[in-house]
């Protein structure tokens, strides 16, 4: 209350500035005739900027409007200010004088409103109770339906695998998911249960919805073909695997069984894989082979031999002098017979003295002298 009685002085002293103001000028020309004024007399003077009015001695500021009129700051009419502040100052003593209770006309209309809302709490806890009574509470929802509370009645909401008013009605999932992704898949069967389904799976494949397919190489954990590459074939007989092996050289598979375990012997094959011409000795070992060397006259590894020609290195030792002609063959070679007037086997010639066998063929009384080539004297 005492800022509004600040704010209504604050609004008479502004209207005085805006009366001041228009007669600030008369009051100027006045002052150049100054006479001297008596204190009884009021006066409104410009000090230093400051408007300054001032009354006669014990006399009032007043403003006195028509009947229909108002006394205004701007937008504000101070009359009806001092009304609310009045009216405000009696609210305030009336507190005061009661101690600060409510007025009893308030304080009778509190406690209806009071009595109305606990009878209506009553009413609502009754009829909660009627509604319990009458649904929920007998647990009329099967297989873990959820019920839900109506007027005189109740609702259950089912699981997705279970129907009807109180959630009894088992759902034929396999008619409600065939031929979806949610149903049993790859040509299973589908069998229902109560409340649920199950698949029977083809041989290729398992899992819930048979959606997993058996990789016998991947799955065994192991090397199932030993000395090969294993490749998955689909099973034909539920739980039995199915799959082949891929040998590697030197390794079969025996009966009954498809491992690669089984040792070739290469060396019993019917195309031989070492030389035949000439012939090498095959030695088997496992999973593998090897050939002995090549006979001499040969050379090559064994797998296969080729003729060396002897004669192309220091005329295959035959003789040279006197020079025999030296005849390759096949792995081997010969030397020629020793010309006329030398003996030997061609690689060793040795001079014979054809005049000591009948005098060379010369007259008995003749003198044989021997020459090279067989020329006689």
């Amino acid at each position: 209350m005492a800022g509004t009685l600040q704010l209504s002085w604050l609004f008479f002293i502004l209207l005085f500035l805006l009366v001041g103001l228009q007669g600030e000028e008369r009051d100027a020309a006045q002052r150049r005739n100054k006479r001297s004024i008596s204190n009884d007399q009021p006066r409104m003077l410009s000090d230093n900027g400051h408007l300054v009015f001032t009354t006669g001695e014990n006399k009032d500021i007043r403003f006195q409007t028509s009947a229909s009129g108002r006394v205004k700051v701007g937008t504000e009419d101070l009359t009806q200010l001092l009304t609310q502040i009045k009216t405000n100052k009696d609210d305030i003593d009336y507190i005061k004088s009661h101690g600060g209770g409510v007025p009893p006309d308030i304080t009778n209309k509190l406690n209806q409103l009071d009595t109305k809302v606990s009878a209506a709490e009553n009413r609502v806890t009754a009829l909660e109770a009627t509604v319990h009574r009458v649904a929920c509470s007998s647990n009329p929802c099967q297989n873990g339906g959820t019920c839900l509370n109506l007027l005189n009645s109740y609702h259950c909401l089912c699981p997705n695998n279970w129907a009807g008013p109180n959630c009894a009605t088992d759902v034929n999932e396999c008619q409600v998911y065939a031929g979806t992704f949610q149903g049993c898949q790859n040509g299973a069967t589908c069998v229902n249960t109560p409340g649920s389904f199950t698949c029977t799976c083809s041989p290729e494949w398992s899992g819930s919805l048979c959606t997993v397919r058996y990789d016998d190489c991947r799955n065994a954990g192991r090397d199932l073909c030993v000395h090969g590459t294993c490749i998955d074939a689909d099973r034909v007989v539920t739980g039995q695997p199915k799959y082949q092996c891929i040998c590697e050289s030197g390794w079969e598979a025996p009966a009954g069984n498809p491992a690669c375990v089984a040792d070739v012997n290469e060396c019993d094959l019917p195309v031989k894989p070492c030389s035949t011409n000439p012939a090498v000795t095959c030695y088997n070992t496992q999973g593998s082979f090897y050939c002995g060397a090549c006979p001499a006259g040969w050379q090559g590894n064994g797998y296969s031999c080729q003729d060396v020609d002897e004669c192309l290195t220091n005329n295959g030792g035959c003789s040279t002098t006197p020079m025999v002609q030296c005849l390759n063959t096949m792995g081997s070679f010969h030397c020629g017979s020793c010309p006329p007037g030398y003996e030997g086997d061609g690689r060793t010639c040795t001079q014979t003295n054809i005049c000591a066998v009948n005098n060379g063929g010369c007259y008995p009384t003749a003198t044989c002298s021997s020459k090279p080539s067989g020329i006689k004297e």
